[in-house]
């Protein structure tokens, strides 16, 4: 069974974004993108990962659900 504490609710989204940012800055750096883009390019892969999260952990409540004790 998997918990989800109220920190990592919190902490996940914000460990995800400054990552997300951090690559973003990566790509400032490389391949000369204006800061606009950078900023849309870490959000994107924001949402996106946090689509991925969303879909397992909506998995994993609906197996749960249905298993039977």
């Amino acid at each position: 069974m998997v918990v989800l504490s109220r920190v990592g609710v919190i902490w996940w989204p914000l460990t995800i974004f400054a990552l997300a940012w951090y690559r973003g800055t990566i790509l400032l750096r490389v391949r000369h993108f204006s800061r606009l883009e950078a900023a849309v390019s870490s959000l994107f892969s924001v949402i996106s990962y946090q689509g991925i999260v969303f879909r397992d952990w909506e998995k994993v409540n609906s197996s749960f659900l249905t298993t039977s004790f």
